[in-house]
């Protein structure tokens, strides 16, 4: 999969205390790009294929990327790509 697949989209999850989804956040291409800054992948895996864990010192530069209200330091947080299909 590639950042050129079309069927190709990444959402920022939260996890509450339970590990029951809290909400779901889309990211655009250029989003993710610029949140390579604060959430870095694995070298093999620059499109974010697998799931990567938002440090709680990174949420702040997360939100200001995605431009979204302050992230919840009590909610767990993960950047995830899926094939939309």
């Amino acid at each position: 999969m590639t950042s050129d697949d079309p069927d190709m989209t990444w959402l920022l999850t939260a996890f509450d205390k339970t590990e029951q989804v809290h909400s779901k956040l889309p990211i655009s291409k250029e989003q993710l790009v610029a949140l390579r800054r604060w959430v870095p992948s694995m070298p093999d895996d620059p499109w974010y294929v697998h799931s990567y864990r938002v440090a709680p010192g990174a949420l702040s530069g997360v939100a200001h990327v995605l431009g979204c209200a302050p992230l919840d330091p009590d909610l767990e947080y993960f950047v995830d790509g899926y094939a939309a299909s």
